[in-house]
């Protein structure tokens, strides 16, 4: 059947005091409150739904049982237009397929962010609304399912882990794209991150599969808070700042595979600890502010396997370090406007590696299974050439070479030698993702669920 809600001035639009359960129907609430919440558990296994509400869309939360309050969609249509949170679960939020269509606090245009609010190290944000697409006090699973979300603060996020193995995601925030305060870990899916502050933010985030691309004002891929902290906190969350964190103890990201396109603002990828790329593909497009660029890296960066090909400005820029198997040419190059081709050649001329940068920039990083030590390549950057050969597998001509930002990293370079990493510990390996608390993520609906 079908069922109409209107409560524009008060209270929500369903309410239970325990489980609320759904299983089809036709849904359209307008509530000045929640639109659909249950303090135990909301389960739903189908439906169509039309929520606008002045807090959250679908909330489920026990302020007395920190196991409880969670929320399982596994179907369903569903169109929110939300003052707070779109969907937010208490201990966790999972999803099993159905399709999203969620604007929250006004959506991206909406947002203001003071970055200036962090008062120190310890670090207080003042108390607003939360106004997340999709929100988790715990951990955040996605399995399946069409996502476009427009979200004042983050896209997608976790106070403990999320996790994404599949499904279609069309984001655009005033925050992170993806945030996590434990783990990031994407399996497969299709993501596109149209725009955000940092990309992709966790104290860890791997990369196994799936097609990405993101653009963001500042990081693409970040590994504990970065420049200002601002994921962990942000918009009313609880601030973790870098004394929290220690010297970023644990942090890292770790790219196995999928394809990975980066269009920052900031730094491309940057990681607080260290960084591993071991499979996959990534192009990367950097700051053209010479602050940041294309790698930032604590400890130690690696490179085993895949294919890495960025652009950024060469004042900060890094190469991977010695620890590296595959080759990794880092040149700077005269200044090249955006558009510009980049090709990396053989001496017979078989490129190896191609792709446009999509900014101007002056430094090239280049990165595939085909590097050779010992073989000399041509490297073209638009109207620049430059002729390397691979004395030692790790190539650094200007920037940092090798060396950590935050383990002091020292500036220089050797034309056909490369500066080796600063010394670190080896890459964290890949952790089999985020679960829910105390166990595996659950497959079906929980028990007492649909």
């Amino acid at each position: 059947g079908s069922l109409t809600i209107l409560g524009e001035e008060t209270g929500h639009g369903v309410v239970s005091k325990d489980d609320l359960k759904v299983t089809s129907g036709t849904y359209s609430i307008t509530a000045a409150s929640h639109g659909l919440s249950g303090k135990d558990r909301v389960c739903i296994a189908g439906g169509t739904f039309a929520i606008q509400s002045g807090k959250d869309g679908i909330q489920g939360e026990n302020e007395e049982d920190a196991t409880l309050g969670y929320v399982y969609l596994q179907d369903g249509t569903y169109q929110i237009t939300a003052g707070g949170d779109a969907i937010s679960g208490g201990s966790y939020l999972q999803i099993d397929g159905g399709t999203y269509a969620l604007t929250a606090g006004g959506g991206s245009g909406s947002a203001t962010i003071q970055r200036d609010q962090f008062q120190s190290s310890a670090g207080t944000a003042e108390d607003s609304a939360s106004t997340k697409g999709l929100k988790a006090d715990g951990d955040l699973l996605l399995n399946d399912g069409t996502f476009t979300v427009d979200a004042a603060d983050d896209g997608l996020h976790a106070n403990g882990n999320v996790t994404v193995n599949g499904g279609t995601f069309q984001i655009s925030t005033g925050d992170d794209g993806i945030h996590a305060d434990d783990n990031v870990t994407i399996n497969d899916g299709t993501i596109a991150i149209d725009q955000s502050y940092e990309g992709i933010e966790g104290l860890t985030v791997d990369i196994n599969g799936g097609q990405i691309q993101l653009t963001a004002s500042d990081d693409g891929l970040n590994a504990a808070g970065g420049n200002d902290q601002s994921g962990f906190g942000g918009f009313g969350g609880g601030f973790r700042g870098a004394d929290q964190f220690g010297a970023d103890e644990g942090a890292y990201i770790q790219i196995s595979g999928g394809t990975l396109v980066i269009d920052a603002s900031g730094d491309g990828i940057d990681s607080n600890g260290s960084l591993t790329v071991s499979g996959g593909t990534v192009t990367l497009s950097g700051s053209e502010n010479g602050g940041d660029g294309a790698l930032d890296y604590g400890t130690e960066a690696t490179i085993t396997g895949g294919t890495f090909m960025g652009t950024g400005s060469s004042q900060m820029s890094q190469n991977f370090g010695s620890a590296s198997t595959q080759g990794s040419i880092m040149v700077s190059v005269d200044s090249q406007p955006a558009g510009s081709t980049v090709t990396l050649a053989d001496e017979s001329g078989t490129v190896l590696a191609t792709w446009t940068a999509a900014k101007a920039f002056n430094a090239v990083i280049v990165s595939c299974p085909d590097l050779a030590q010992g073989s000399t390549y041509t490297l073209t950057a638009g109207t620049s050439e430059t002729q390397i050969t691979l004395e030692s597998l790790i190539y650094s001509e200007g920037g940092f070479g090798g060396g950590g930002m935050g383990g002091g990293r020292q500036p220089g370079g050797s034309r056909g030698g490369g500066m080796p990493a600063q010394e670190g510990g080896e890459p964290p390996a890949a952790p089999g993702g985020g679960s829910t608390p105390g166990g595996e993520a659950p497959s079906a609906p929980p028990e007492g669920g649909v």
